[in-house]
């Protein structure tokens, strides 16, 4: 894979987990992050908090 096709298929993901982290929202008692390390090319969408069954 050429060079410029690497920078668009790591742009896409970028944007797609971006999206998809807006799409799920906030919650008072938790926090969703996007962690990217583009040099190793790891991406990690991560949940920490507390859910209380109510």
């Amino acid at each position: 894979m050429d060079i410029l096709n690497q920078i668009n298929l790591k742009q896409t993901i970028i944007k797609v987990l971006e999206n998809y982290l807006n799409f799920l929202g906030s919650d008072l008692e938790s926090e969703i992050q996007l962690v990217i390390d583009e040099t190793k090319d790891h991406y990690l969408l991560i949940e920490t908090g507390w859910h209380h069954e109510l």
